[in-house]
């Protein structure tokens, strides 16, 4: 949210309360940008833009040299490094009027500050008149509810005095398409545990009429009909964990490697294999253990 230069709303005191909110991940406000240059050069040498700024710093950039800058102080993007020529990050930078602003540190900024990726970044003491103030949502689904909240915070006297650029028809693309998606994922993982659910069960059960001598040895000795069933059950599923941790491993492995897949999805669809597998050989068990034994014992 940009507003017009002088404009009073945004503020220490309104970016504290943007801070406070629940789905606020990031905050930052910041000035006009004004040019400033190596101060050991002088003018005349390359410029690069200089923002003083107040808020969620650590949130929007990542230190990857020397330290934070305390009021006062600031820090530049490697960009700004390369043209100022300052090989360490340390040194400082000269505004046009002559004041001089010592650098302590190198920041990268994260992807939602990109367009902080080539300047200057000042630690404000409080006293600069901020102009422009970034929300990050913790969420795509909390876009709308923090927009609607900043504006409140912020409170315009004129709503022609601020400029707002937010991405609420993308936001709500996007959620609608991860619908979509999830629901288009859920019917293919129903479908493809259902196939293996009727495949696991006919292999179970062809086993199961295969070894019926043996079964009905193990009736006639006394074992239980449920601890038949989950003899046979438990081996089956004990059977499909090589299956699946190979397919967990090679998940893993592609989804660290595209970033798209969470771990804790990747294990829990593991886990629901084995599952599967042992409901699936519950049925033909259960069909089994209530033969009677003396004639599976005559005709086998």
């Amino acid at each position: 949210m940009t507003a017009e230069v002088g404009a009073e709303f945004i503020n220490p005191a309104t970016v504290g309360v943007l801070q406070g909110l629940d789905d606020a991940e990031a905050v930052l406000a910041r000035t006009p940008a004004t040019d400033v240059v190596n101060a050991a050069l002088g003018s005349g040498s390359d410029a690069a833009p200089l923002w003083d700024v107040t808020g969620d710093l650590p949130q929007a950039v990542t230190l990857i040299g020397g330290r934070w800058p305390a009021p006062g102080e600031a820090l530049v993007s490697e960009r700004a490094q390369e043209v100022f020529g300052l090989e360490t990050g340390v040194g400082a930078v000269e505004t046009v009027d002559g004041r001089q602003i010592p650098v302590v540190g190198i920041y990268a900024p994260t992807d939602a500050f990109a367009h902080l990726d080539s300047g200057v970044l000042g630690a404000t003491d409080g006293s600069a008149r901020l102009s422009t103030v970034d929300v990050l949502a913790s969420s795509l689904a909390a876009v709308a509810p923090m927009h609607s909240a900043a504006l409140a915070v912020l409170a315009p006297p004129d709503p022609t005095m601020i400029t707002v650029s937010s991405p609420l028809t993308a936001a709500r693309t996007a959620l609608e398409l991860d619908a979509q998606l999830a629901a288009s994922a859920r019917q293919l993982l129903a479908i493809v545990l259902g196939a293996g659910l009727f495949l696991v069960a006919t292999v179970v059960l062809a086993d199961v009429m295969i070894r019926s001598r043996d079964l009905g040895r193990r009736r006639t000795l006394g074992i239980g009909r449920l601890d038949l069933v989950l003899l046979v059950s438990v081996r089956t599923a004990l059977a499909a964990v090589p299956g699946a941790a190979l397919a967990a491993a090679a998940g893993l492995s592609l989804g660290m490697a595209d970033a798209m897949v969470p771990p804790r999805v990747v294990v829990a669809i593991a886990v629901l294999g084995i599952a599967t597998a042992f409901a699936a050989a519950v049925p033909p068990a259960a069909f089994a253990a209530r033969r009677d034994p003396v004639r599976v014992m005559r005709t086998a």
